[in-house]
């Protein structure tokens, strides 16, 4: 966790190893590597969007991904929704060719918004 929070706050370019799927779960997304990656892209839009979520709620993602809600957004992207003392929505993408899964965000979200743009809009996987 100490090397998250170190990537988080960096300013270093690269990509991070944030979650590691079981089998079963890299099928629901289609993906050929069970890894879950996060770009420093992805860490600095984040930053700019969401200020108030810190590297702390990006360890959630776990627990996102094994029991959390699924959904299909496009050919390649998916939403997820999990409930851990707040309503949490993170963003999945697998490369065209499934040879790469990345983690896009991770927010705060409230039912209301979560049923008008998740749930009553996407194909749920699980």
């Amino acid at each position: 966790m100490e090397n998250f929070k170190q990537f988080f706050n960096g300013t270093d370019d690269g990509e991070y190893p944030i979650y590691t799927m079981s089998e079963s779960e890299r099928v629901i997304f289609g993906a050929k590597s069970k890894t879950l990656w996060l770009s420093r892209v992805s860490i600095d839009e984040h930053k700019d969007k969401h200020p108030e979520i810190g590297a702390e709620h990006y360890y959630k993602i776990a627990d996102m991904v094994k029991k959390g809600e699924i959904y299909q957004q496009g050919n390649k992207r998916f939403a997820l929704l999990h409930v851990d003392g707040a309503l949490y929505r993170a963003a999945i993408k697998v490369t065209q060719d499934g040879e790469k899964m990345y983690l896009l965000t991770v927010f705060k979200t409230t039912d209301e918004l979560a049923d008008i743009q998740v749930r009553k809009k996407f194909k749920a996987v699980r």
